[in-house]
């Protein structure tokens, strides 16, 4: 599950950006690399962590429940 603060990559065009604040199913991202705020779904969005210098993405966790 996708958190505020979170870094995201957008998956139809590779942007990065950082969650601001959520509202259900959709996560405000004000920090695109273009300064371009956006509200976007949940399935639209990759959660990234940087790794050894490297920029790895994972899809979000799903709930086992």
């Amino acid at each position: 599950m996708l958190k505020i603060g979170d870094h995201v990559i957008f998956v139809r065009d590779g942007a990065r950006g950082m969650i601001m604040e959520i509202n259900e199913n959709l996560y405000h991202i004000i920090i695109w690399e273009d300064h371009f705020a956006s509200w976007e779904r949940a399935d639209l969005l990759r959660k990234f962590i940087k790794e050894a210098g490297q920029l790895q993405s994972r899809p979000p966790q799903e709930k086992a429940w």
